[in-house]
């Protein structure tokens, strides 16, 4: 895979891009945020690029939690069994809390078979196909492991998500899209539901080389399924920084 070498935006900051890209490197989009304003560049992209943001989505989904506890609907200590039936389960007395700090004892990934596995490998969506009621009843019928320790885990951000939407009322992509999207006006961004993301789209590429599809998502949307621009997360980089989060969903080293 050769390395892009347009460069695009800020030419300092384009040349430092392009010093430091790993080989390869196809599509780099990056930005620096001073007093509120950004100043963007790429190499081979720009700012309204299209990314996969993976994990970055948890941050979303932990501002989700942040307001409802603002707003008094949930605490950090409501259960899931509160949000859902879930009466003989291990999961009915974890907490938000504990799911928004990844100490709930429930394992990574609620669904890793292997075709999951070699969807991973092969540029496949290992998330296909997973429903919130399958995500769901998976919770209800899962053995937590080590509860009370930190485990990271994809599943339990999944499900911190979709109970705040059933508590809401509404759907996750519903949820994000009124409560964060649309109020920060970040219109070049959206969530990756099955079907979303259209053929144009920009598509990533394996280590392999081999082209990746989308990572559409149903159940597991609130761990990692939004798709955002430097342009975006700009804006997102703004709102974090003006009004910092509590401490619970973040990891600190």
């Amino acid at each position: 895979i050769t390395t892009a070498t347009r460069h695009t935006g800020d030419p300092t900051l384009a040349a430092i891009l392009a010093e430091h890209a790993p080989p390869g490197s196809r599509n780099i989009s990056a930005f620096i945020l001073r007093d509120g304003q950004a100043t963007f560049a790429g190499l081979g992209s720009d700012e309204h690029t299209e990314f996969e943001i993976g994990s970055i989505t948890k941050t979303f989904t932990a501002d989700l939690l942040a307001q409802a506890i603002d707003l008094g609907e949930l605490t950090l200590d409501t259960t899931v069994g509160e949000i859902i039936e879930a009466t003989g389960s291990e999961i009915n007395d974890v907490t938000l809390e504990e799911l928004a700090t990844h100490t709930s004892g429930l394992p990574r990934l609620a669904k890793m078979g292997l075709p999951q596995f070699i969807a991973s490998v092969t540029g496949g969506n290992p998330y296909a196909d997973h429903t919130r009621e399958e995500l769901l009843d998976t919770a209800r019928a899962t053995s937590l492991t080590d509860r009370g320790q930190v485990a990271y885990s994809n599943f339990g951000f999944a499900l911190l998500g979709q109970l705040l939407a059933e508590a809401a009322g509404t759907s996750y992509p519903t949820l994000i899209q009124d409560e964060i999207l649309t109020p920060l006006g970040m219109e070049d961004t959206y969530l990756m539901t099955p079907g979303s993301v259209p053929d144009h789209a920009p598509r990533g590429l394996t280590t392999a080389g081999r082209a990746s599809s989308p990572w559409e998502m149903d159940a597991d949307a609130p761990a990692g399924a939004l798709r955002s621009t430097a342009q975006d997360m700009a804006i997102w980089a703004d709102h974090v920084l003006s009004a910092p989060l509590p401490e619970y969903p973040w990891a600190h080293d």
